[in-house]
């Protein structure tokens, strides 16, 4: 009998000779778990284990030489764009470059992961510091204001090493600021421009699995209640010019996080106090105590997309005056995520260091559309406070 003869197989995609000058070809891994590599399957993305460095369908080029490039997957013909839904952000492959999302990449220096990275910290799985709770008075205070300060939340050896990993990144390079985004002596985005490798660190993460700060946050939230972060956002402020220093802040410079897509998509604030902040006009967190109830009064008979829509800037004037907060590193801030606030300007002569953490609950409504989520209660996510308090 005739054998059949084998049918040839698309080759996978390889650049050519003149493409060597112009592209680079590479795969989009996730920084939280590598394993996980961006493919194009039957027309549409996949984030799942099986994308391989030799598996074509999750082979992208991009451009080697330009700043700015498209993403373009040459086994499927497709690229990369990134298409706002309900006020949320997806990426979705289309197969014309007209509608291609145009990126851009930053070299950075091939040792800052080893850097920050290669010292093994053992992460806490569980909340560590099981005896430890908050009084009933600092659980009123939180209810009240809106906020509380924890001191000496942070161990010592724990709090050396974020600093440490935090500081041989800026010797890598990443001094965490760039000429144009300076306000007020903030010299860095959301993020603090600093690499995924820093902020999704074991150091930096430590801050809140190896601390005081996870059982804190189930004191309000409850027992089981809190999703440990994977990342937190290493803020610098740096010092402003010597000038004047004002006798007190603005009223009408504040804002709640999300305002300007989607409130409280989060449970908790948690800042982190990493350098003294001893006295005022430090750079310090800055926060208006109380006032998350009058946003939770306009929110809730506003709803989102009106609240979001009525409160862009120029904001009102706040009827209190901000209280900077006084801290020492390691003292950590515990925030309702309604509670308005803002970085203080930093008069000082050091460079201001925080870092962010914001706390989501199993059971979050992270990535629900904003108009349906229910608001029936300031306290509504506070399951832990409720119990101790006796509050129904």
């Amino acid at each position: 009998q005739p054998q059949p003869q084998p049918q040839p197989q698309p080759a996978a995609p390889h650049p050519q000779a003149n493409d060597d000058k112009r592209y680079v070809y590479c795969i989009l891994q996730s920084v939280g778990n590598p394993s996980n590599c961006l493919r194009i399957k039957q027309g549409s993305l996949e984030v799942d284990g099986k994308g391989r460095a030799d598996s074509p369908d999750s082979v992208f080029r991009i451009e080697k030489n330009n700043n700015f490039t498209t993403i373009y997957n040459p086994l499927s013909k497709a690229y990369l764009e990134i298409v706002l839904n309900n006020t949320r952000k997806e990426v979705r492959a289309v197969f014309s470059e007209s509608q291609a999302t145009i990126f851009q990449h930053k070299s950075f220096k091939p040792d800052v992961r080893q850097h920050n990275i290669g010292n093994s910290v053992a992460l806490n799985q569980s909340p560590p510091f099981q005896d430890f709770k908050l009084s009933a008075r600092e659980l009123r205070d939180f209810k009240d204001n809106g906020y509380i300060v924890v001191k000496n939340a942070i161990p010592s050896q724990v709090l050396e090493d974020a600093i440490r990993a935090i500081n041989r990144a800026i010797a890598g390079g990443q001094h965490g600021g760039r000429e144009g985004l300076v306000r007020d002596g903030l010299a860095s985005d959301q993020n603090g421009l600093f690499d995924e490798s820093v902020r999704s660190s074991p150091e930096v993460r430590a801050l809140f699995r190896n601390s005081k700060v996870w059982r804190i946050c189930e004191c309000i939230l409850g027992k089981n209640q809190v999703v440990p972060p994977n990342a937190g956002q290493v803020a610098l402020r740096y010092p402003l010019e010597k000038q004047q220093v004002p006798n007190q802040l603005p009223r009408d410079r504040w804002h709640v996080d999300g305002m300007k897509d989607f409130i409280w998509k989060f449970k908790l604030l948690i800042s982190v106090c990493l350098s003294p902040w001893q006295t005022p006009m430090s750079g310090q967190f800055t926060v208006f105590p109380g006032k998350h109830h009058e946003i939770f009064k306009s929110l809730s008979s506003m709803g989102q997309l009106n609240f979001l829509a009525g409160y862009r800037a120029p904001r009102p004037q706040m009827d209190v005056d901000a209280v900077q907060i006084i801290a020492q590193p390691g003292d950590v801030v515990i925030a309702h995520p309604l509670l308005p606030h803002r970085g203080g300007p930093n008069y000082s002569c050091n460079i201001r260091y925080a870092c962010f953490f914001r706390l989501f609950r199993p059971s979050s409504d992270r990535f629900a559309d904003p108009s349906q989520i229910p608001i029936r209660d300031v306290l509504q996510d506070c399951d832990g406070l409720k119990a101790t308090l006796g509050i129904r």
